[in-house]
């Protein structure tokens, strides 16, 4: 999340919007960034004044006091046009909200984004208030590192919110988990965080974060979208699915 001047905020008028919205004033108050809000619609005979209307009462609900947005409607596929605006608008995160129902779409849509996007993406469900970051867990399978800016993402945050930062594994084998230089890495880039090295042992991943999740009472669940380490492992995606179909927690993916 290095250099954020412009967020991607995709909007359906939805309470999930609203609270995307919510979260990124509360994350970014006081900086100055541009939030870019964005309604994609596939509709070729969608009616731009109505549109524009919902997004008037859309603005006064959640955007009052917000110096600094704007807002985009972009026709065709959903997925394929918010790649579209957050290249044109060099947005360096995407704050999206998941629906209680049909949430399917919401990650759909998510899904699609991570395969090509060079960014961020935070999913923040519909019913989440409880805004704070004091307790932040990061998923890592204490292999060597090789893009360094995984990290510097992790330690802003927690650096910005004064979080505890929870470094886990799930081992889903028998032998223990075996931490190599992987350790004096992230140590290097946690120095000033107050943290904790977590090692779960359940062959069970999905289950065992989620529970991990409630038992520590985390404000934020951070995963990564693509293998920076050397054990590449195809069923990533899968498993983020899985985790975004459930999480009750704002979702931090990154790329």
């Amino acid at each position: 999340m290095k250099n954020l001047k412009s967020i991607l905020i995709p909007i359906d008028f939805t309470d999930a919007s609203k609270n995307a919205v919510r979260y990124a004033s509360y994350i970014f108050d006081k900086e100055s960034v541009n939030l870019v809000i964005v309604h994609v619609t596939d509709k070729t005979d969608f009616s731009q004044a109505e549109i524009e209307n919902k997004f008037n009462t859309f603005r006064e609900e959640t955007l009052t006091g917000l110096p600094h947005y704007e807002f985009h409607i972009y026709l065709g596929n959903p997925a394929d046009e918010l790649l579209r605006a957050a290249d044109e608008h060099r947005s360096s995160l995407v704050i999206m909200g998941l629906k209680s129902e049909n949430r399917k779409d919401s990650i759909s849509i998510a899904s699609g984004l991570m395969k090509d996007l060079d960014c961020p993406i935070i999913a923040v469900p519909d019913f989440y208030t409880d805004y704070r970051l004091k307790r932040i867990a990061y998923g890592n399978d204490f292999k060597e590192i090789r893009v360094s800016q995984v990290l510097k993402d992790v330690m802003q945050l927690a650096l910005k919110f004064s979080s505890k930062l929870y470094v886990f594994h799930v081992n889903r084998e028998k032998e223990p988990v075996l931490i190599d230089n992987s350790e004096n890495i992230l140590e290097y880039y946690l120095e000033n965080i107050e943290h904790e090295y977590v090692a779960i042992n359940d062959k069970d991943m999905e289950n065992a974060i989620n529970n991990y999740v409630v038992e520590q009472k985390i404000d934020l669940l951070i995963t990564l979208s693509r293998d920076h380490g050397r054990n590449k492992s195809n069923s990533e995606g899968k498993l983020i699915y899985q985790l975004a179909e459930n999480t009750k927690i704002p979702m931090l993916i990154l790329c």
